[in-house]
């Protein structure tokens, strides 16, 4: 086998004229083991690493309490957590304050006070009675003239009045006290 594996190589060589990135020298293999067991020896040696210090014991006690009494002594570092605290509160007022506005904009929006269809005529007359609005000549012609009213279809449909009934009326009155009424 080794034979043909020592040809194969040479004839990749052949092939290739390359040689093989990883040499081993000769006999690497072969001693292995015996340089690997004598190196686990020289790191495993019978010596204990760990030894107790002479009198260690005896002097325990005392070694503890100044170790104790050093470290209660000692400063220890404390993080204060209001600097922390301070860093967030600007950042959590603007949320809480975001918040607001988003519950009182929906809520200003959802509940309006008064929803113009929902204004009476005679809320409006009373309103403009009173003087509430200032409107002129132009901004109520202008209103009219959006609603596109026909005030004497209306009227005439309102007294169920025809043609003749007026002429009737109007020949049955006195002219002097028509122009009596007139201011």
């Amino acid at each position: 086998m080794n034979n043909e594996l020592e040809r194969s190589l040479q004839y990749i060589k052949s092939k290739t004229n390359r040689k093989t990135g990883f040499v081993l020298p000769d006999d690497y293999l072969k001693d292995f083991s015996d340089t690997l067991i004598t190196h686990k020896n020289k790191i495993i040696s019978n010596n204990n690493p760990f030894q107790v210090p002479q009198d260690y014991f005896e002097n325990f006690d005392e070694m503890l309490t100044e170790k104790i009494q050093k470290e209660s002594t000692t400063k220890i570092k404390v993080i204060p957590l209001y600097k922390k605290v301070l860093k967030t509160i600007p950042s959590i007022a603007a949320a809480c304050l975001l918040i607001f506005t988003i519950y009182t904009y929906n809520s200003s929006k959802n509940n309006l006070l008064f929803d113009i269809d929902t204004i009476s005529q005679d809320e409006l007359d009373a309103l403009y009675e009173n003087g509430n609005f200032n409107l002129d000549n132009d901004a109520l012609s202008l209103a009219i003239s959006e609603y596109s009213i026909n005030f004497d279809e209306e009227i005439a449909s309102a007294l169920n009045l025809n043609n003749e009934s007026v002429e009737t009326y109007l020949n049955s009155i006195d002219p002097n006290s028509i122009l009596d009424e007139i201011p």
